[in-house]
């Protein structure tokens, strides 16, 4: 598919825009000179700190910055923050990047059924909402435009400690893969973002919950700055890639679970016997680690 090959003039929206990542690409779409930046986000403190940074990153692009507040799990509220976006910016959406979400990580049996539903609310049907309503003002303005959803590594692989956060983007992946034929008949063009673990407020909120034995089978895993991983993404779109990664990790995952998706790189085609071997062993090693650690509280607990 074709890439983004000019910012100029264009409204981006992006959801869960106030931290992090969101934020991070919001900034960057600004340095690119586009027209307008919508940033969608609960917290309104948190929302007026991120118009000052976007607009710092902006200069003298003549960005026109501006935020609404909204709760994306509710689709009334989605419906009415779409359409203050595109007063605010004075047209219409051209580009949606949607990284609303957040990782609710535990014991499985100690979780309770309510963290299950919240994280499918926030991960997935808060994507489901933003996006088909996005899509559906782009196919009735005729805008050749463009959809980006962030998802994780989460998305791609059931992880220890990670039952009620992994079911959820493993959702929200099979739903852009679906929607995907719904958008392409119309020229609107879709990216998968699988980001890496990044050194964001969100994440460190996650580590609050992470149990031990996640934190051992995950500690080699790369830690990205945000910044660097929003212009690894900006990179992505302006190539048209529908599938986005970073580092080893993301080659790995991508290229074992591609299944029925677009092929992401050469590499999978030539390295999928040697990448299966790799995480078999991955996957005996964390086994390992989980079952010594359960057992070794199993006893302390008898004991």
């Amino acid at each position: 598919q074709k890439g983004i090959k000019s910012w100029t003039g264009l409204h981006v929206v992006v959801a869960g825009g106030s931290s992090g990542l969101g934020l991070e690409l919001a900034c960057a779409v600004a340095r690119r000179s586009c027209g307008a930046v919508t940033v969608i986000a609960r917290d309104q403190t948190r929302l007026k700190q991120a118009v000052k940074k976007i607009e710092q990153a902006g200069g003298d692009n003549g960005v026109r910055v501006s935020a609404v507040s909204a709760d994306l799990t509710e689709p009334n509220d989605v419906i009415a923050a779409l359409d203050e976006a595109e007063r605010k910016a004075g047209g219409p959406i051209n580009v949606l990047v949607h990284c609303a979400g957040g990782a609710r990580p535990g014991y499985t049996f100690d979780l309770d059924d309510d963290i299950f539903h919240r994280q499918m609310q926030l991960n997935y049907m808060s994507l489901v909402y933003v996006v088909r309503e996005v899509a559906r003002r782009m196919i009735t303005k005729r805008i050749p435009g463009y959809i980006v959803t962030a998802n994780s590594m989460g998305g791609l692989l059931g992880t220890f400690g990670y039952a009620a956060y992994t079911p959820a983007k493993m959702a929200a992946r099979g739903f852009m893969e679906c929607i995907y034929y719904d958008l392409h008949p119309h020229g609107i063009r879709s990216s998968i973002l699988y980001a890496p673990d990044m050194a964001t407020p969100g994440f460190a909120e996650e580590g609050r919950t992470k149990p031990p034995e996640t934190r051992e089978t995950t500690e080699t895993a790369t830690v990205f700055d945000p910044k660097q991983v929003a212009e690894s993404t900006m990179r992505g779109l302006e190539s048209g890639r529908r599938l986005i990664f970073h580092g080893f990790e993301g080659l790995l995952l991508v290229s074992l679970c591609s299944g029925g998706s677009p092929h992401a790189t050469l590499f999978e085609f030539l390295a999928m016997s040697i990448l299966r071997l790799v995480m078999q062993c991955y996957i005996l090693t964390w086994s390992n680690v989980i079952t010594r650690s359960i057992r070794r509280s199993a006893n302390l607990r008898s004991s």
